[in-house]
């Protein structure tokens, strides 16, 4: 484990918390009532997250939402656009396309109609 390679115990921030609270979300997570929770400047968080990650929160959320469509699309073969709209937690199929074309850089038809199964091995689904 890499953790075992540093000199010193590795004491996780809010950076780390945000960050984990977001990948079990499935991208969904308002940003701004979580910080506001926590009692912590918003600023100053996504400054030291962008630095530590170089994405910032908001889009992280927007590449786990998009993968978390991806794993949904390869769970159920054939499923309803709207149906994927409501299982990744975006708010209208508009929205999603946007994402999507904004994170993949093609829209989520003509991605998800193709062959996928060099896209499974490269990304480690079976």
């Amino acid at each position: 484990m890499i953790k075992n390679y540093f000199l010193f115990d590795y004491k996780e921030d809010d950076v780390d918390f945000i960050y984990k609270k977001i990948l079990n979300s499935g991208g969904n997570l308002k940003i701004e009532e979580l910080i506001e929770q926590l009692n912590l400047n918003y600023r100053t968080l996504r400054r030291k997250f962008l630095n530590r990650t170089g994405i910032s929160m908001k889009g992280l959320c927007r590449i786990v939402r998009v993968n978390k469509l991806w794993k949904t699309s390869l769970e159920y073969n054939e499923i309803d656009p709207q149906a994927l709209v409501y299982l990744c937690g975006y708010f209208d199929q508009a929205h999603l396309i946007h994402d999507f074309k904004n994170i993949i850089g093609e829209s989520p038809k003509s991605f998800l109609s193709r062959d996928m199964q060099n896209t499974k091995i490269l990304s480690g689904v079976k």
